[in-house]
């Protein structure tokens, strides 16, 4: 008999063991969400990732990162696995409403993993770490074109001599530059974009990306042009950004 009751409690230990994580269709759901929308901007990194997380999930409450960790890739293949989260998501407690069931608490973990192009196939549930304590990636400075820009590049580009060279462009541009913007929550002042420029005799073309917007200026034939190109016509693969692109303006 004593034998008997140690086998019954050994396979109850094995069965809890090997209990499916918690979790449920709606954990799931947002899980996969949550991994779709960090896959694209493309990260480079486990921080980062988690940093886009956080801010995709912000004012929603109940995420954390649990895990951020960096998978070497030597050959640098694309394909391959170069960083890993664990997530969590909290659901509080919900009390029975009319006819509706008390909802329990939820504690769901799920581990992904993510190559150069996303997510690698699917979220999948895992036993939530007991000691984990929350990541909070340190702040980083944003990137976008200072207010006055536009005005700032007009006024350099009018001010060069008639034939200057790509670094003299450049640099009267960076010159004319009002302050970057600094962020509100961060206190961090972003980078400007860098300007890239090209020269053809007299004619001048400079341009300046900021994520998916580009502006771009001319000087031709002493006539100083400054405007955005659509979000469309600056996607790769149909005009792009460039000073080249500028100059065709």
């Amino acid at each position: 008999m004593p034998y008997r009751r140690l086998v019954l409690v050994g396979a109850a230990v094995l069965l809890t063991s090997c209990s499916t994580p918690p979790g449920d269709a709606e954990s799931d759901r947002q899980a996969d969400t949550l991994a779709t929308a960090i896959s694209y901007p493309r990260q480079d990194s486990a921080m980062n990732l988690a940093r886009a997380a956080l801010s995709v999930w912000k004012g929603h409450g109940g995420l954390a990162v649990l895990e951020a960790r960096e998978i070497p890739v030597p050959d640098r293949n694309p394909t391959k696995t170069f960083a890993h989260l664990v997530i969590r998501v909290h659901r509080p407690a919900v009390e029975p409403v009319m006819f509706a069931p008390r909802k329990e608490e939820l504690n769901a973990c799920y581990a992904m993993d993510f190559n150069y192009y996303g997510i690698v196939d699917k979220p999948t549930r895992t036993s939530c770490p007991g000691t984990a304590t929350p990541i909070t990636p340190p702040p980083t400075r944003g990137t976008s074109i200072p207010q006055g820009g536009e005005d700032a590049i007009r006024k350099a580009l009018a001010a060069l001599p008639p034939t200057p060279t790509e670094a003299q462009v450049r640099d009267a541009v960076a010159r004319e530059m009002p302050e970057p913007r600094v962020d509100s929550e961060t206190k961090l002042a972003d980078h400007v974009p860098p300007v890239t420029a090209l020269v053809k005799g007299e004619d001048i073309g400079v341009s300046m990306r900021e994520g998916a917007s580009c502006l771009i200026a001319s000087r031709k034939s002493g006539k100083v042009y400054v405007g955005y190109l659509s979000r469309v016509q600056a996607m790769p693969g149909e005009l792009g950004c460039s000073a080249e692109v500028a100059l065709g303006r």
